[in-house]
């Protein structure tokens, strides 16, 4: 037997292995090199020992250890001894006790108290490796024991058809077990107002998935019905490679010449607006400024009117200038005013009436508002009445920005959309049978794939100091309690709100005194005040007297010099120290006063002030 850096050479022993644990776990294989039947004993207490060998065998007692004349003919390891001669892993002879145990160690030496350690390990046999081989094939196959057959897998193409999972299946080919879904375009697909649906046609490139075989487009009417993820499609405008929203907003018209005739409206005839939020608004067509207007009473001045453009153009000014009406107006060619609701949303809808007597003044709307104005466009792969493999539907729906895709509205195209679309749309395949390109896109959820303007998105949050889904400057803004600038704020300011804080804050305040002037800026302020501060001076004077000064008598200051007596006795325009603290002046010696300021040349101390003290006199003018 040869022992080595703890391992034990193998022993060929057949007999070991008993057929019983075949389908032991991987882990139970690897702890068959561990401690039997979990034995495990360690020397820990100095009441512990090993003696030294007696014929070349070893003895160990060990407090609380329990050791079995079962350990006889299996292997100790022992560890951590004081001295390095008892480490090893070592032949059980024998169990003289519970407690102490008997093994080959002819180079042991004896330690009276140790805390070397002791596991009991089996001797190596070849039924371990039979048994490890039957549960390192059970681990392979994946399956309840090493005799259960090979486990199967589908091919999406052969949906139903077991094929082994075998290394000759898997080897080198393993993505012919899952179909991904990439991305396909289909460009320019023309697109008409009033669409629910388009038709992407071309013959033999249009597979539908279906139960059997998953590859192709996936469909919402079909095996994909419950897998809206799989069906989406993205829909961008080809003239910006952006992604289209539901504009939703009302629209009219008021023509002026319906009839091609120049037939100018009379004076009080009117037409009536309404944005669906604001009180109606009435326009009054005026041809001697006889109106007299309110928010809702608009003049239209046709005094000057020679022609329906002339008409157009007095509407389109009235309209424009009306302060509650949220609809605006534009030419729409010979005579016609085009009118779009702000707001945008169903309460637009709201139908333009008119009382002009010529009938060649026709008014269509307000109509086409929608309750999803500015929900992203996108759309669902269908079968619909197309047929595969040459054609698939693409259904619209409209879907609010974050929200889950099983939210989708059904959505109508809108004629103020482009009539020529790409559609991104999506395409099932095997792994295997993937082009090595499919992969590949060029939009991310209708946004240009674009580094640069990734980067500059990046820059943009960064300098304003906000992050991605941030719409307001709540929770990034400090210094929000009384008296700072930001404390007018609301809960959720913009960026322009709290510049305008900042300009209302710091602009054009009512200042008092001789420094400030009203009006400045807050840097001419700043300005003023270093000016006014540089044009001041302190004088110190240090005074050592050479006679003590009575308490209650004047005293003159040295050197003829003078101060502004302060009538309030706070000491405004002079500090006074003596014995190394600054002087409160007062009118009388209550309330702590130190002296009075007597006049313009003098002080008066309510102590005395003994010779060789230093009086310093602090002179501000």
């Amino acid at each position: 037997m040869t022992v080595f850096a703890g391992r034990i050479d193998p022993v060929l022993d057949v007999q070991g292995h008993t057929g019983v644990d075949d389908d032991r776990s991987y882990a139970d294989e690897v702890a068959q090199r561990g401690a039997v039947d979990g034995s495990t004993a360690t020397g820990n207490g100095t009441s512990d020992n090993i003696s030294a060998p007696v014929s070349n065998v070893q003895t160990a007692t060990i407090a609380g250890a329990s050791f079995t004349a079962g350990m006889i003919g299996k292997f100790v390891t022992v560890a951590s001894a004081t001295n390095g001669a008892n480490n090893g892993t070592f032949l059980v002879t024998a169990v003289p006790s519970g407690t102490s145990i008997s093994y080959v160690n002819a180079s042991g030496v004896i330690e009276a108290s140790t805390s070397a350690t002791y596991d009991i390990y089996a001797p190596y046999s070849i039924g371990d490796d039979i048994d490890f081989i039957a549960s390192d094939r059970k681990a392979i196959k994946g399956t309840a024991n090493h005799t259960s057959a090979i486990p199967t897998y589908e091919r999406p193409t052969a949906v139903g058809t077991d094929v082994d999972a075998n290394l000759t299946n898997i080897a080198g080919k393993t993505l012919d077990a899952k179909a991904w879904i990439s991305t396909r375009k289909f460009e320019n697909q023309a697109v008409a107002a009033t669409n629910l649906v388009v038709t992407l046609s071309d013959a033999g490139n249009m597979q539908h998935a279906d139960a059997t075989d998953r590859t192709g487009i996936p469909i919402q009417d079909g095996a994909d019905a419950a897998n809206l993820e799989s069906c989406y499609t993205e829909i961008i405008n080809p003239d910006t490679g952006q992604a289209l929203e539901v504009d939703g907003k009302a629209r009219g018209s008021i023509d002026c010449d319906a009839g091609g005739t120049d037939v100018l409206p009379a004076d009080g005839d009117t037409v009536v607006l309404d944005d669906g939020v604001n009180s109606a608004v009435t326009f009054e067509f005026d041809t001697n400024a006889s109106v007299t207007e309110t928010a809702t009473l608009r003049a239209v001045d046709i005094s000057a009117a020679a022609d329906d453009d002339d008409v157009r153009d007095a509407l389109i000014e009235a309209i424009t200038t009306a302060p509650t009406l949220d609809i605006s107006a534009y030419s729409g060619g010979a005579g016609l005013v085009t009118l779009v609701n702000n707001l945008g949303g169903v309460a637009g809808n709201v139908a333009i009436t008119e009382d002009v007597t010529d009938v060649d003044f026709t008014v269509t709307g307000m109509t086409g508002g929608l309750a999803t104005t500015g929900q992203r466009i996108y759309g669902f792969t269908q079968a619909g009445s197309s047929t595969e493999p040459n054609s698939v539907e693409v259904k619209f729906y409209s879907i609010a920005h974050g929200a889950p895709i099983s939210t989708a509205n059904a959505y109508t195209w809108e004629s103020v959309q482009p009539t020529t679309i790409d559609i991104f749309f999506p395409y099932r395949e095997r792994l295997d049978n993937t082009d090595e390109n499919a992969f590949r896109t060029m939009l991310v959820h209708g946004i240009v794939g674009d580094a640069a303007l990734s980067q500059q998105v990046s820059d943009l949050l960064t300098a304003v100091g906000i992050s991605g889904g941030d719409d307001d400057l709540s929770g990034v803004l400090t210094n929000l309690t009384n008296y700072f600038v930001f404390s007018g704020l609301d809960t959720d300011p913009s960026v322009v709100e709290v510049l305008n804080e900042i300009n209302e804050q710091i602009g054009d305040r009512d200042y008092s005194g001789a420094v400030l002037s009203d009006g400045q800026t807050i840097t001419a302020s700043l300005q003023a005040l270093s000016n006014a501060i540089a044009g001041s001076s302190v004088t110190r004077i240090i005074e050592r007297l050479s006679a003590a000064v009575p308490k209650n008598t004047a005293h003159t200051l040295p050197g003829a010099n003078t101060y502004t007596v302060d009538g309030t006795y706070n000491g405004l325009n002079m500090d006074v120290f003596w014995r190394k603290q600054l002087r409160d002046p007062g009118p009388n010696t209550v309330e702590s006063n130190d002296y009075a300021e007597t006049s313009t040349t003098q002080i008066t101390p309510y102590e005395l002030i003994k010779a060789g003290d230093s009086i310093n006199f602090m002179i501000r003018q």
